[in-house]
């Protein structure tokens, strides 16, 4: 209800010929009853969303979320939509990863229909889940290929990205520049930067003028494409962005660390008279449980296929990148018949996999979470430092959490701890036993005076402590 109507009513009690009451005599708890009504509801309107508008996402938790394939929504359909977004908040992600394709909004060369996406932002928003848009894709009407080649499409394809920024303003949306444009399926027949980066100018100037705070990312490659980014990088790339975004697919995540390195060591040589921070991020990363091999497939288990998602977001969150998408939410297909359709966290008949288990439970562990430290594992003597072996440590006003894993084969490791631990939990979420083996060594990290000898393997542990009990030293 708006306030023009609250006014109403009390003016309407002071003018009406009929009651004969004065609008001062009117009963002081009744105006008093429509005051508390009425500044309820003021309040309501001004905090009724619960999505984050911060860039980048202040909280780890902030920046987490997942891509979907929401194609052609309806009235009609929109319910089937729903239920996969609550599936998503159940999860503890905040941010939905959609598509709104250039064809399906340029109805003609004089109308556009962004209702669809509306009412997926909608949804999104009444769940508390941000929208990462995907801008992207060629119009047959003005492109013959997968790509923007021509002036007229790249006027055509500002127009359309400017319409969904003006239309969406002031929501929080962070709009991704095409998909994967380095390579030759996205961006057809060959992939091209310099014909990506004029249309990415283009459309960036338009949506700049529709809002000049929307957030922007590109160029979304496949990979760390490090030959392509920097032939964006020397057309100005980082003048029209508010973060360089990668898909970092990759055999295992660890891998990462070296790739992230060059990336920021050459964005760096391009960001140095930048009169604004430039954060990277990844806006797509996931591993499918079937593996193509030239002889069939290999079928990666639900647990393997979780573990390397959740420490895909465990390197990233390392790495300083305030934002990881997981790709994808689910399988929309026999994933025994299609990797593509194997990336998927819930099973094509809506059932979670291992997958959505730790990604509920990472999620739980780190909310309200900071990290602060990487810390060494070793053989008992500290003679050996074992090299595969990861500690995390994340911390807030309560307590110390300790996330830690390997990429060897399982064995018995020395893991620094600040304590006595109060909880240690597994990937999906399953209490442990905490180990009582214990060694006080007040030589080691500040304030992390003990190791515990923890069982390591390739899926992510969480141990807890309370900041009250752990050690001075």
């Amino acid at each position: 209800m708006q306030k023009k109507h609250f006014f109403k009513v009390l003016l309407n009690h002071g003018k009406d010929a009929g009651m004969k009451i004065k609008f001062e005599k009117i009963n002081i708890n009744y105006c008093v009853l429509l005051l508390v009504i009425f500044a309820s509801v003021v309040i309501g309107q001004q905090n009724n969303s619960l999505v984050s508008t911060a860039w980048p996402p202040e909280t780890i938790v902030d920046g987490l979320g997942i891509s979907v394939h929401f194609l052609n929504p309806t009235k009609e359909n929109i319910g089937y939509f729903e239920s996969q977004m609550d599936q998503i908040k159940e999860m503890g992600l905040k941010i939905v990863r959609i598509d709104v394709q250039w064809r399906w909004v340029d109805k003609s060369k004089w109308e556009y229909d962004l209702q669809p996406y509306h009412m997926l932002l909608d949804a999104a928003e009444k769940r508390g889940l941000r929208t990462l848009t995907l801008l992207s894709f060629a119009h047959p009407q003005y492109e013959e290929h997968q790509s923007v080649k021509t002036a007229e499409g790249r006027q055509k394809f500002a127009e359309f990205c400017a319409r969904a920024v003006s239309e969406s303003k002031g929501k929080g949306v962070i709009w991704e520049m095409w998909n994967e444009p380095n390579t030759d399926v996205f961006w057809s027949p060959l992939s091209d930067a310099n014909e990506y980066m004029q249309a990415l100018i283009s459309a960036v100037t338009a949506m700049r003028k529709a809002d000049p705070n929307c957030n922007i990312i590109a160029p979304n490659t496949a990979g760390v494409d490090i030959k392509f980014l920097k032939l964006c990088l020397e057309q100005g790339l980082l003048n029209q962005i508010d973060a360089v975004s990668v898909h970092g697919y990759c055999e295992v995540p660890e891998q990462n660390f070296i790739r992230y390195l060059q990336l920021k060591s050459l964005v760096s040589g391009y960001s140095a008279k930048l009169d604004k921070p430039m954060f990277f991020v990844t806006s797509e990363m996931g591993f499918p449980q079937l593996l193509p091999t030239p002889v069939g497939g290999i079928m990666r288990t639900e647990d393997k296929q979780a573990a390397l998602i959740i420490r895909s977001i465990l390197v990233d969150i390392v790495a300083g990148m305030p934002m990881h998408i997981v790709y994808t939410n689910l399988e929309y297909e026999n994933p025994q018949e299609s990797s593509e359709a194997s990336y998927g966290v819930i099973t094509h008949e809506r059932k979670p996999k291992a997958a959505y288990y730790a990604i509920k439970t990472l999620t739980e562990q780190l909310a309200g979470m900071k990290f602060c430290d990487t810390l060494s594992a070793g053989s008992v003597d500290a003679w050996q430092r074992f090299v595969d072996d990861y500690v995390l440590v994340f911390e807030n006003d309560e307590k110390v959490t300790i996330v830690t894993w390997t990429t060897s084969a399982e064995h018995i490791s020395a893991v620094q701890i600040p304590g006595i631990p109060i909880n240690m939990q597994d990937m999906k979420g399953k209490e442990k036993v905490v180990p009582t083996a214990m060694i006080t060594d007040y030589g080691l990290h500040p304030g992390f005076g003990r190791k515990m000898m923890i069982k390591l393997t390739e899926e992510p542990l969480y141990i807890q402590f309370k900041k009250s009990d752990i050690d001075k030293k």
